[in-house]
C-alpha cells in the first residue's frame, strides 16, 4: 500500500490502471530500448519540458508506457494528469459553457506532465480542436506533454494529415512570428474540416459527415 501522499497523487493523476516501467516486456517490442525506459523513468523529458509521442501498431505497448511514465512521474513527486483526447476536449467545452475556461486551462498549465491518450481516435469539431490547441499552446516549451495514438491505423491518417499540412500550409512559407504560424495553421485546419471533401468520408467534409453520422455519447 502506498503512503498517503503518493496515494493522493496517484488518485489525482486519474490513471485508468496501474502499469510500471519495470513490468514492460522489452522482448515484445524491440523498438523500445532500455535508454527509452530510463528516460521515461527518470523524467528528464519533463525537466526539459519536452513532449513525448508514442506511435505504433496495436499491441506495441503504447498504453503501458504512457501510464507507466505517468506513475513514475507521480512517484518522483511531480504533478500529473492522465486523460483521453475526447475527455479533455469535452471538459474544455463544458468549462467554456460555464464561463470558467480560463481557470481550467490555468489548472492544466500548472501540471508537470499532461498525458493525453487516444489522440486521433475521434474527430473533434472546430471548437473542441481550438480549445485543445489552446492547452497545448499554454504548455508549449514550459511543461511536458505525453500522448499516444488510439488505434493501429491512426498512424496512416496522422501521417497523411501532417504531410498535407506541411505541403499545403507550411512548405515554402516564412512566418515572422509564432503567432502568425499558429493563425495560418488554424485557418488551414478550419478549411480542411469545413470545406475540403475527403474521399474516405464519401467525398464529404468532416463537419458534414459528423452531422450526418453523429457519434453516440
Amino acid at each position: 500500500m502506498l503512503p498517503p501522499e503518493p496515494a493522493r497523487r496517484v488518485h489525482e493523476a486519474r490513471l485508468p490502471r496501474i502499469k510500471t516501467l519495470e513490468d514492460f516486456d522489452l522482448t515484445a517490442n524491440p523498438n523500445i530500448s532500455t535508454q527509452t525506459i530510463a528516460m521515461l523513468r527518470d523524467g528528464t523529458f519533463i525537466d526539459r519540458s519536452e513532449p513525448v509521442v508514442l506511435l505504433g501498431n496495436s499491441g506495441a505497448g503504447k498504453s503501458h508506457l504512457l501510464i507507466a511514465a505517468c506513475l513514475a512521474a507521480v512517484e518522483g513527486g511531480r504533478r500529473v494528469r492522465y486523460t483521453t483526447c475526447a475527455q479533455l476536449a469535452d471538459e474544455f467545452c463544458k468549462a467554456k459553457d460555464d464561463n470558467h475556461l480560463s481557470r481550467v486551462i490555468t489548472r492544466y498549465g500548472k501540471l508537470d506532465l499532461l498525458a493525453i491518450d487516444e489522440l486521433g481516435y475521434v474527430h473533434l469539431d472546430q471548437q473542441s480542436a481550438e480549445l485543445l490547441f489552446q492547452i497545448l499552446t499554454e504548455r508549449e516549451e514550459r511543461a511536458s506533454i505525453a500522448g499516444r495514438t488510439g488505434v493501429c491505423w491512426d498512424n496512416a491518417f496522422a501521417e497523411s494529415f501532417w504531410a498535407s499540412l506541411k505541403r499545403e500550409c507550411v512548405k515554402g512559407r516564412i512566418f515572422e512570428t509564432r503567432a502568425a504560424a499558429r493563425q495560418a495553421i488554424f485557418v488551414w485546419i478550419n478549411w480542411c474540416n469545413t470545406t475540403r471533401l475527403h474521399s474516405s468520408l464519401d467525398y464529404k467534409t468532416p463537419k458534414t459527415w459528423e452531422q450526418e453520422f453523429p457519434i453516440a455519447s
